[in-house]
């Protein structure tokens, strides 16, 4: 008999290997086909917005690779923001995901490297809920279905845009199933704090704004589960607490020096989620990238304040039905209690200080009272909505399990004649419902349209190495285009660092010792000639900067400053234009 076990055993676990395997492919199908541009022009093409954004991810995946092999220190730069630099522990630079991409980074470059991320994200996400909701029904169909929902659903696109930190997100799952695997008695103490830990450790170096949500409701949820439990499980979450404190224990006692530098970081965005409030709308308001009716109903989203980029709620209305109807059936078991309590909190969450419909500003909410508190107050409080969906990932797979509330059925009784046909006609129902949930929040696989595509701008000087004719390794630069609006980070992590950066990003706003008139209008590309003008020397003195490179299409509106500074266009080379800084210039100070 118990050969006869293991054998079978042996062969579920194969079974369970082949139906992850075809869920991993139907997820990269799906990524592959949407993302089919980018794909197409892995150097040229990739699925974002801003410049900004995915450039200084490019440029950290160079750096610490490079700091690494040079000696160099992980989270202090001075070839960013040269010659003061920036304390990367503040910032989203996703040194996890650096180190592990360095190949594919040495080989082919950043580029390439971002994004073959933004392909294998959604897969890893849709992965991660493919585990989580297999556990917990024993349904692989079901588990395929809440993986591409939460895989493809809107918070995943919208972070595409350009929030690397943000659309990695295969932790947060994982950390729930890890739980659920203990809870249920599946796995050892050791194991579940072993894998905890990883977890924890994964995703503190990729993004410390999830790891503090994904922590905080994790607390909730726990809690939420103490309140509802019977005594058997209350003993198993008791039991839970030492392995969770430990994991805690050991990747603050691991990351310590990271946490030291955090200290004296500069915070990325400080209130950042009051800027940025969730409409409740777009619960079931289509984005623009959404396959069925974003384009119909983009009148609509466009009057979400937070925009297509941070209102990432919808969820659409066949989802809406299935939550409701589900929480609404099982609110006296104790899991819907927990369900109907972690929903309504996060939701909360996302929704902010102030109840917003359709553009316009409402009733207060209690998210108010801990808005302003630390952590709190540095999260956009709309990419919360990223567990909102994992909810109903999870509560999609148990409806299509054929979780019931109750023996009563609608229609006859299972032993009733008819009843085997009134139960394969709910099933049938419930997969058709199933894939409509799905449908409804996948992107724009047909046409994923100029709203989803961005165009790296890399010019030819730095792609075909001129600049190594033009400048000498080590010395500061200064772009204009610049700041946010530039994607100088990305010109210089195609160098492989040759040259500072006398600019930068990773910051929502100018860091300390580059406010000033001069550098605000470089950041916000709106030169001035009468008040840039005299401010040029101060800037190029005081930053030590060498070298002006002016992309083409900034050269109109940037050369009168410049020459009126008393500086002279150099050589125009491979889609920029040089202005060099003569020797006298760079002696003293001044400022911008």
């Amino acid at each position: 008999m118990d050969a006869e076990r293991v054998a079978v055993g042996r062969r579920a676990r194969r079974a369970e290997r082949r139906h992850l395997g075809l869920a991993l492919a139907v997820y990269l199908a799906i990524a592959l086909v949407w993302d089919r541009m980018s794909l197409a022009h892995l150097g040229s093409v990739c699925p974002c917005g801003l410049p900004g954004d995915p450039a200084q991810y490019t440029w950290a995946f160079v750096w610490f690779p490079h700091a690494l092999l040079h000696g160099l220190s992980l989270l202090h730069t001075t070839a960013m923001w040269s010659p003061q630099g920036l304390n990367l522990a503040g910032a989203t630079a996703v040194p996890f995901l650096a180190f592990l991409a360095a190949p594919v980074t040495y080989l082919w470059g950043p580029i390439v490297s971002y994004n073959l991320i933004t392909i294998l994200a959604p897969v890893t996400a849709a992965g991660a809920v493919y585990l989580l909701c297999r556990h917990i029904t024993r349904s692989p169909w079901a588990a395929l279905l809440a993986g591409a929902f939460f895989g493809f659903g809107t918070y995943e696109i919208a972070q595409l845009e350009g929030h690397v930190h943000l659309f990695v997100i295969f932790c947060p799952p994982l950390a729930a199933l890890a739980v659920i695997r203990f809870l249920d008695g599946t796995v050892s103490r050791r194991r579940f704090g072993i894998e905890l830990c990883v977890i924890l450790l994964v995703q503190f170096l990729i993004s410390l704004e999830v790891l503090f949500t994904m922590t905080v409701l994790g607390a909730v949820g726990l809690l939420l589960a103490w309140a509802v439990a019977e005594r058997g499980l209350r003993a198993r979450l008791a039991a839970a607490v030492l392995p969770l404190v430990a994991a805690y224990a050991v990747t603050v006692a691991l990351m310590s020096g990271y946490i030291v530098a955090l200290t004296s970081a500069v915070p990325y965005a400080r209130n950042a989620g009051l800027f940025f409030p969730t409409d409740l709308l777009s619960m079931i308001t289509p984005m623009p990238y959404t396959w069925l009716g974003g384009a119909r109903f983009a009148s609509v989203s466009a009057r979400f304040v937070a925009g297509k980029g941070e209102d990432d709620l919808f969820i659409g209305l066949p989802m809406v039905l299935v939550l409701v109807g589900y929480l609404a059936a099982r609110w006296r078991r104790r899991l819907g209690r927990w369900l109907i309590g972690i929903t309504l909190l996060t939701l909360l969450w996302i929704l902010g200080t102030r109840l917003w419909v359709d553009g316009h500003r409402t009733i207060w909410l209690p998210y108010a009272l801990i808005a302003h508190l630390p952590g709190f107050n540095e999260v956009m409080q709309g990419r919360v909505a990223v567990y909102f969906d994992l909810i109903c990932a999870v509560v999609l797979a148990l409806w299509l399990a054929g979780d019931r509330p109750s023996a009563r059925a609608v229609g006859p009784r299972d032993g009733a004649p008819g009843g085997a046909r009134w139960r394969r006609l709910g099933r049938a129902s419930r997969w058709l419902g199933g894939l409509v949930v799905v449908a409804c929040v996948l992107p724009n696989v047909v046409n994923p349209g100029p709203s989803n595509l961005g165009t790296w701008e890399n010019p030819a000087f730095f792609t075909r190495g001129l600049y190594r004719h033009y400048l000498r390794r080590g010395e500061n630069v200064l772009p204009i285009r610049w700041g946010a609006l530039s994607e100088s980070p990305m010109w210089q992590a195609e160098t492989h660092m040759y040259f500072n950066l006398a600019s930068g990003y990773f910051t929502t706003s100018l860091p300390h010792g580059w406010v000033g008139p001069l550098t605000l209008d470089l950041w916000r590309d709106t030169p001035d000639v009468s008040r840039d003008v005299p401010r040029v020397r101060g800037l190029v003195r005081s930053k030590h900067v060498s070298d002006i490179l002016v992309q083409d299409a900034e050269l109109p509106a940037w050369s009168p400053v410049l020459t009126g500074a008393g500086l002279r266009p150099g050589p125009h080379v491979g889609g920029v234009t040089l202005f060099r800084v003569p020797a006298a210039w760079r002696a003293g100070a001044g400022g911008g």
